[in-house]
């Protein structure tokens, strides 16, 4: 990408979400110094990206200037004067779709947030359960990036994700044992880790 590439990134809630973005853009960044990116999200999410350098935040008002159809048009045009040169929707829903649409009305390339739904619905239907790792939120968020064809390899993300991973599964080992005990062991509990 040229110099002057200025990359929309979409990302309204929920906290734990946009939280996550932080360490994503700061190790881009890194990696791409010459790129300047502009969070758009609500205003009480601002404090994450206080501390990283070329990342700009935008005001997303949900509940005044921003609310429903025109709202959004209106927050459109507010961003069509910051110069976007990309978009990257990390939310992936239908504002920001809207929103990704608009600006790809006036030229401008997008990429967006795949979130897995079709493995977790796989993983999570009644019969014929198909169980593999699912990827995790940041390393889908990582994954935007790429999609624009941006060089991005995020080692942070990689370790928050093996962090992630570790919590989850040594926190639902420990649920199954404690469970396993006030109710009596399930069916597959023998041949499980815990």
């Amino acid at each position: 990408m040229p110099e002057n590439t200025k990359i929309l990134v979409i990302r309204f809630s929920a906290m734990g979400d946009v939280a996550m973005t932080s360490p994503v853009l700061k190790e881009f960044i890194h990696q791409n110094p010459s790129i300047q990116l502009l969070v758009v999200s609500r205003n009480m999410f601002a404090p994450f990206f206080h501390d990283l350098n070329n990342v700009n935040f935008y005001n997303f008002d949900p509940k005044k200037a921003h609310k429903g159809f025109f709202g959004l048009i209106r927050l459109f045009l507010e961003l069509r004067r910051q110069n976007i040169t990309a978009v990257a929707d990390l939310h992936n829903n239908l504002r920001s779709k809207i929103l990704t649409i608009l600006f790809f009305l006036t030229g401008v390339k997008s990429a967006t947030l795949d979130k897995g739904r079709k493995e977790k619905k796989e993983l999570t239907r009644q019969q014929n359960k198909i169980l593999r790792p699912l990827k995790l939120t940041v390393q889908r968020y990582a994954d935007v990036f790429i999609k624009l064809r941006l060089p991005f390899e995020s080692n942070e993300a990689a370790e928050l994700n093996r962090d992630i991973a570790e919590t989850i599964y040594f926190t639902a080992v420990f649920t199954s044992m404690e469970l396993a005990k006030e109710l009596g062991y399930y069916e597959s509990f023998m041949g499980s880790p815990a």
